[in-house]
């Protein structure tokens, strides 16, 4: 696909493909393949949407031009050639299925996917040519994860037992280095430069027990492991600095420059928590069913902790852990649903960070714990003749709990809403012939394709 869409100039072009392919070796066993690749070249420009005013004084390629120099001779910092996005994707996986009998089953996938958005770009309104300090900006945000997921279930009269891991290992590289917006010449020592490997770990357990037709109790346990290695590597002072080392200038260029000090600066952590989970669903009727649940979730820190004059940290952070506690109801009928439920939730939540003032080490606190609870439902009604209403509605607060060591107790958390609504009148329509239902469904599937991808 390419294009250069209603903003002249903006061009884009897209490749993409996929390949699929499943042999069955009986009944009870199956292997697939499957893989997925798209590359993405665009121009978009990495400013502000203009003003209707900058609009009407410039036109509509305002921002994006085909000038490459101002009629005083100086580069043209919105020229489109001064804006490069490359940005590569794949995604590839193989994967096991079978039955052995006697109620015993296996499930495994090994996959892989990149993620690799090179980038180079003027940087604002004022195109700079100096050494030290250059307009443009080459950046990269790249990474490759690769894992495994496994599932092992035994089915009996009274339930299922189910076992497995999911194992990943993941490289990520990232910088961003100031550089001349003609020649595309970087600086010695950029704004930030890491990379690092993080790998997961995450074994679980569960029992789905049937004491009754109606009635399934689903309880287990997950491990869940992380370990991250990570290299920053000396910078200008905007994330870790020289490591040990002076600020100086290049005497050649005038580019700044670390004299002395490490290449990089290493960290390693380890993060691990044990998660139960607990469900309990029970059939009223067939047409009415209720639930009730319990859950722990955690979220490890991010590399940004590490961001740090001199790379010191003397007290990482801990994974933060969230409780959730959930009842609700299940409601289909032939010609309309209904869904409720009730939730509460518990979240430890991030953390701030200090300058020890012995070792200058950066050491961080919780920030305090915050509550978000409520109930939401939502209904989908067949009108008749292809047309369906949906609708859902929430009603909570989230606060931050309350008590002498939490100064924000009882505030309410930033960017959560009270309420929300949503209606929705859909329209299916079945075409009268054939040729016509194939070239919607293979529009259908194209669409679907664009937006997997996307």
């Amino acid at each position: 696909m390419t294009s250069d869409g209603r903003q002249s100039f903006n061009y884009q072009q897209r490749d993409a493909g996929y390949g699929k392919y499943q042999h069955r070796f009986s009944d009870r066993t199956s292997f697939t393949l499957y893989g997925g690749v798209v590359d993405i070249w665009n121009n978009t420009p990495k400013t502000t949407n203009p003003t209707r005013d900058q609009v009407a004084q410039h036109g509509v390629n305002y921002l994006l031009d085909g000038t490459q120099y101002l009629p005083n001779g100086n580069p043209d910092p919105y020229y489109y050639g001064l804006y490069h996005y490359h940005v590569q994707t794949d995604f590839e996986y193989a994967a096991f299925t079978s039955d052995f009998g006697n109620g015993w089953k296996v499930d495994t996938k090994a996959y892989t996917t990149r993620y690799w958005n090179k980038q180079f770009y003027q940087n604002g309104a004022t195109l700079n040519l100096s050494t030290s300090k250059p307009s443009g900006v080459d950046k990269l945000n790249g990474y490759r994860h690769a894992g495994d997921t496994l599932v092992v279930s035994k089915d009996s009269r009274w339930g299922t037992f189910r076992t497995g891991a999911w194992y990943d290992w993941a490289y990520t590289d990232r910088y961003q280095l100031p550089s001349n917006p003609i020649t595309q010449l970087d600086t010695p020592f950029g704004n930030f430069h890491e990379h690092f490997i993080t790998q997961g770990f995450q074994p679980f357990a569960e029992y789905e027990w049937r004491p009754a037709p109606r009635l399934a109790i689903t309880a287990g346990i997950k491990a869940a492991d992380y370990k991250m290695s990570l290299n920053q590597y000396q910078d200008n002072g905007k994330t870790v600095g020289c490591l040990g080392g002076k600020t100086g200038t290049d005497p050649g260029t005038g580019a700044p420059v670390c004299i002395g000090g490490a290449q990089f600066v290493s960290h390693s952590v380890n993060y691990n928590n044990w998660l139960p989970t607990i469900t309990a669903r029970y059939a009223l009727n067939p047409s009415l069913s209720a639930y009730a649940q319990f859950a722990e979730g955690s979220v490890i820190p991010p590399s940004a902790v590490f961001d740090f004059p001199g790379g010191n940290v003397l007290t990482p952070p801990k994974p933060t852990i969230a409780k959730t506690y959930q009842i609700g109801e299940v409601l289909k009928r032939r010609r309309w649903t209904l869904d409720a439920d009730a939730y509460y939730v518990h979240f430890q939540n991030g953390y701030d960070s200090y300058t020890d003032p012995d070792t200058f080490e950066a050491v961080f606190v919780a920030t305090g714990p915050s509550n978000t609870k409520g109930i939401e439902a939502e209904s989908n009604i067949a009108l008749g003749h292809g047309f369906s209403l949906y609708l859902n509605a929430s009603v909570g607060s989230a606060k931050y709990q309350t008590g002498p060591n939490y100064p924000n107790g009882g505030l309410w958390v930033a960017d959560t809403p009270s309420n929300m609504e949503g209606a929705n009148l859909l329209q299916a329509q079945e075409l009268g012939h054939r040729r016509g239902r194939e070239a919607s469904w293979t529009v259908l599937q194209r669409q679907r394709l664009a937006e997997l991808h996307d």
